[in-house]
């Protein structure tokens, strides 16, 4: 079954084998690569040259050298297999090297899963792993000079292949553009500087198990010496599937100053997988069609200017940025971590947290506006919140820049942002299923303090209250808050707020309708709430009819059931209403 040579191999390091994982047959399969077992029972595998093709033994020899260098260096020994014995001299026999065996899963598979597999790798584990990368960055500078180089001409000649094969999956404008994106970075593209995978498909890459930080990349042959970014343009790519994870590579990238040339091998990238979707991927596969118009998109963006000048921020405020504005705007200049929160409405907020010697260290919501918003609001806002929080209100506290101004304005990622540092609130929402009455009650109390206090909310939803262990801890998105001592707009703001909360009860809640709307004015009232009931649920009618035709209007631009149902259930409300 196998050559002389294999069996003098077996022989001369006891190996016997368990099973083949491939037979070389002197045509695609230039060598043999057997899981066997050495005479203490540990796995091992073996893999022998057997072609006389000098490309794939260059590759061949290319891998063994690599992953042997990788192997003596600290902080990467862990993630690569480890060699234990090899031959890459003809005149000493055969070519080959034992390789440490390892039972871990695969990323995924390129052709069925037209990318990573979602769920290998969770924030911890990606964040170990995209550190294997910048460690492969810093430390694989030097020593490798003897790799080919994968530059300008070769970008040139690998997409001029798949523009002569594929013309058609970019148009003759979206070409020029590409080649002419490239050739205006030619002196970038050919600063050789770092060791690059080239080839870092999800079947090179294995995890122990799902989430695990426990990983090992293999198939090094395809790589060459390459500008800064090769490896991460990949990556990103490969996590299409996975915007946070995408986000945290454009954060990474941008902090470590290689933006430039990692968009180039973003457009190299697209390219080659555009052409290797059309020309291998099944068209049937479900993927195949959104895989290629994220494709066109990077490519658009990078074309046009607009990829790296993110509109939204969300998962991007990088911890030395953020470090950075901190520093220059409100003079913090101790270390910070950092937290990311789920933006709301293309807000981004991050908590930061100031590192101190024990477990007490200070937080802060570091909050950056949506291009949309406008700065006369966001100063409102801001002005709003720092009143109520200094009359004792659960809500931001908002901090002064070095100016004594509340919000502060400067240049993230290529674009003017206005921005503001806050306290840090405890506690979250309480979802649909787990409201009470207690809960209702607080936020209408808290509604109705608000009201004393001179404010309206006008967005006093259940997202924007938060409890912590049951008890209301934060008033939040004061967007649309203003201040008013006017009694008929209180009692608006109240109307609609009851209308918001109604709004968004089903059968999956353990209140009803009325549970809600007697519990919320009892708070906000008191006792003597029934003697309010009449005029505020006229009101209330009023405020459900705008709510409805706001969601008629959402369902006309995007229809689904869940408009629809929401459209159905304030009518019905409307009617019950009406009818008190």
């Amino acid at each position: 079954m196998y050559s002389s040579e294999v069996d003098k191999l077996l022989n001369k390091y006891n190996l016997a084998v368990i099973k083949p994982f491939r037979i070389a047959d002197g045509g695609f399969k230039r060598s043999f690569v057997l899981l066997c077992e050495d005479k203490h029972g540990a796995k091992k595998v073996l893999k022998i040259f057997a072609s006389s093709d000098n490309n794939a033994k260059n590759k061949f020899i290319r891998e063994v050298k690599i992953l042997s260098q990788l192997g003596e260096i600290k902080r990467l020994v862990e993630f690569v297999p480890k060699v234990y014995q090899y031959n890459l001299e003809d005149s000493k026999g055969s070519l080959y090297y034992i390789l440490e065996y390892f039972s871990y899963k695969s990323f995924g598979e390129f052709t069925k899963d037209a990318g990573y597999q979602t769920g290998i790798l969770k924030k911890a584990s990606f964040e170990e792993f995209m550190e294997f990368w910048h460690n492969v960055n810093n430390y694989c500078q030097d020593g490798f000079e003897w790799l080919s180089e994968y530059g300008f001409s070769r970008f040139m000649g690998e997409l001029s292949f798949y523009k002569a094969n594929t013309p058609n999956i970019l148009s003759s404008v979206m070409w020029e553009k590409v080649f002419r994106h490239l050739k205006a970075r030619e002196k970038i593209i050919n600063n050789y500087k770092v060791l690059s995978h080239l080839d870092l498909y999800p079947e090179n890459l294995f995890v122990k198990e799902p989430f695990s930080p426990d990983f090992k990349i293999i198939d090094w042959e395809q790589s060459h010496l390459t500008a800064l970014g090769c490896n991460e343009a990949f990556l990103y790519l490969m996590f299409w599937k996975e915007d946070f994870f995408r986000k945290k590579i454009f954060a990474r990238v941008w902090e470590q100053g290689m933006i430039g040339t990692f968009k180039c091998f973003l457009l190299l990238f697209s390219v080659r997988f555009l052409y290797q979707t059309t020309s291998f991927v099944d068209k049937i596969n479900p993927l195949r069609e959104s895989f290629t118009r994220f494709l066109l998109s990077v490519i658009n963006d990078i074309t046009l200017g607009k990829f790296d000048r993110p509109k939204n921020l969300q998962y991007i405020l990088d911890k030395n940025l953020v470090s950075r504005l901190l520093k220059s705007h409100y003079s913090i200049k101790e270390e910070i971590f950092c937290e990311d929160f789920p933006a709301g409405y293309g807000n981004a907020m991050v908590k930061a947290i100031v590192a101190a010697n024990d477990d007490n260290g200070k937080e802060y919501v570091f909050r950056v506006y949506s291009l949309s918003r406008v700065f006369e609001n966001i100063r409102r806002e801001a002005k709003i919140y720092r009143y109520l929080s200094k009359k004792g209100f659960p809500t931001y506290f908002i901090y002064k820049n070095k100016e004594r101004r509340l919000v502060s304005k400067a240049a993230i990622y290529k674009r003017e942002r206005y921005f503001i540092l806050t306290s840090c609130l405890s506690g979250a929402t309480v979802p649909r299923t787990g409201l009470k009455n207690k809960h209702i009650k607080q936020a209408g109390g808290g509604l109705a303090k608000m009201h004393k206090a001179g404010v309206v909310h006008n967005d006093y939803n259940r997202r924007n209250v938060l409890y912590d262990k049951g008890v209301l801890s934060g008033i939040i998105d004061m967007e649309f808050s203003r201040f008013t001592t006017s009694a008929s707009d209180h009692l608006r703001d109240l109307a609609k707020a009851l209308a918001l909360w109604m709004q968004g009860i089903d059968n999956n809640c353990s209140l009803s309708v009325l549970d809600v709307y007697q519990s919320f004015m009892g708070g906000y009232f008191g006792k003597s709430w029934e003697a309010q009931s009449a005029k505020v649920s006229a009101l209330v009618v009023k405020e459900l009819r705008k709510l409805g035709t706001e969601y008629k209007k959402m369902y006309k631009e995007s229809p689904s059931e869940y408009f629809r149902k929401i459209i159905s259930f304030i009518n019905t409300l409307i009617q019950q209403f009406k009818s008190n």
